[in-house]
């Protein structure tokens, strides 16, 4: 067993297991990448590959390690279900949002602060607030309260939410 460190890892191991290990409860697939992933899918929840966002490996191996991951590792817990939001909130905002403004909006909806956003994306405290200002136009909210508490409905009803 080989723990993943690249974004290639990940979707190397995940194609090759294909849809028939995707879809099956099988506890030796579920334990094999319970073990390669933990490290990473911890690292990917606390916005430590965020950089991976720069590539369509790196944004496909987040999403494997956001989503499928945990369906397969956190098995009949709440976990299971507990980084959804995060993984679709950077796939569907993807579309909607600026590079930057992505940054911005994850970084609050992860409870920092103005200046904390600004320190962490080396820019003006005035930049971070005019980002988020088109962040909430963009998405319809008009706080962020609002933001994150769409961030954490996104689910199903994200279309109807979004636009």
């Amino acid at each position: 067993m080989t723990a993943f460190i690249t974004p290639s890892d990940v979707v190397a191991f995940w194609k090759e297991a294909g849809p028939e290990k995707w879809f099956a409860k099988d506890e030796a697939f579920d334990a094999d990448f319970r073990d390669r992933g933990h490290a990473l899918h911890w690292t990917a929840a606390r916005r430590e590959r965020d950089d991976w966002m720069d590539t369509a490996e790196g944004a496909l191996a987040l999403l494997i390690l956001l989503d499928q991951y945990p369906r397969n590792s956190f098995r009949s817990t709440a976990h299971q279900f507990a980084t959804d939001p995060l993984a679709l909130c950077r796939s569907v905002w993807t579309d909607i949002l600026t590079e930057r403004e992505l940054e911005v909006a994850m970084l609050v909806v992860d409870c920092a602060s103005n200046r904390d956003a600004a320190s962490q994306l080396y820019v003006s405290v005035r930049t971070v607030e005019v980002h988020l200002g088109r962040v909430f136009a963009k998405l319809g909210v008009r706080s962020r309260v609002e933001l994150s508490v769409l961030a954490h409905r996104m689910g199903r009803d994200w279309r109807r939410i979004a636009t």
